[in-house]
């Protein structure tokens, strides 16, 4: 990869070398070792911070980064400052030495490699870049300084959440019929680690309730499916994925019971208003009389339930049910 950069944003850095008179201590004992500062500068988020210790920044895929590198040692000088980021090249050694009159540099500092400052762009998600400095006074007493960079994960994106479609006439599975069974599909991109929870929940009119049997967070990942099987007219499914690095939008589906036939149906199909102790929907049923048709609805359910017959026209109106 090579370095790419725009010379307005290249550090200005002054380097002082001597100005103390600084001269070799007799050994060790005497001498401290080298204090290493990374600046570091991230052109994506105008970010300036400075480094003495380990440290890991965590930048966003495309991030554009600088780096300057001084060493200093007050008492004994600095003999020899080196940085290396080897993933991507980046690498350069600044030397002191006694000058005529014996005095070493109390500084020494890095910004680039020749004429080419230190700075690259970084790419890759979850990958880690590491850089290291070390300095080393005259007597031989080194510090190291370990700088990484790590680049974050996209958030998770659902690209896609929809039923089985049917073979045969291509429905979507928007419309079926109460009882019947069918497969919601999902595709996340950007996955890496997530979770995915599907919440489905039954009426639009009565308290929603959620669907136990599909309620999860243990679903497959990137992608998968789930079988559902309402047993009200209207059913909206809500799937969310997250991971730790972010939560993808929600998706929807609704599902609705012969909401709205391409053609009204006709013959023996009843239309209901239905009511319990605390809720209202609309439902319908194909039976040879209006009370054959409450029983089949009755059927399986101890709930206090009253029927009202509607027409079709109320049995598609969202306001059907009084709120």
């Amino acid at each position: 990869m090579k370095p790419s950069y725009q010379s307005c944003f290249v550090f200005i850095i002054i380097l002082f070398t001597g100005c103390h008179n600084i001269t070799i201590p007799k050994g060790p004992d005497q001498d401290k070792q080298p204090i290493i500062t990374i600046t570091v500068t991230n052109f994506t988020t105008a970010y300036t911070g400075t480094f003495s210790n380990d440290a890991t920044m965590n930048i966003t895929n495309g991030t554009k980064i600088q780096y300057a590198v001084i060493a200093r040692n007050t008492v004994g000088g600095v003999k020899e400052l080196h940085f290396d980021m080897p993933d991507i090249g980046l690498s350069n050694t600044s030397m002191g030495a006694p000058d005529a009159s014996g005095y070493v540099p109390e500084q020494l500092s890095l910004v680039g490699n020749g004429t080419t400052p230190f700075i690259d762009t970084y790419t890759g998600q979850g990958r880690a870049y590491t850089a290291t400095a070390t300095a080393v006074n005259f007597n031989g007493q080194p510090t190291t300084v370990v700088f990484t960079v790590q680049i974050a994960f996209n958030r998770p994106v659902i690209s896609h959440f929809a039923f089985d479609k049917d073979p045969v006439t291509g429905d979507d599975g928007t419309y079926i019929k109460v009882g019947q069974s069918i497969h919601a599909n999902y595709s996340i991109t950007d996955c890496n680690g997530c979770s995915v929870l599907i919440r489905g929940t039954e009426g639009t009119y009565l308290t929603p309730q959620d669907f136990p049997s599909i309620s999860s967070d243990h679903l497959p990942t990137p992608s998968g499916s789930f079988l559902v099987h309402p047993t009200h007219t209207y059913s909206t499914y809500t799937l969310t994925c997250f991971s730790n690095w972010g939560t993808a939008a929600p998706a929807v589906l609704h599902q609705q019971w012969n909401a709205v036939p391409k053609v009204p149906p006709s013959g023996n199909t009843y239309y209901y208003l239905v009511h319990d102790a605390s809720a209202c929907w609309t439902q319908s049923v194909i039976s040879d009389t209006p009370e054959h048709g409450e029983d089949a609805i009755r059927t399986g359910t101890t709930d206090n339930l009253t029927f009202t017959v509607i027409s079709y026209t109320d049995f598609i109106n969202p306001d059907a049910c009084p709120l």
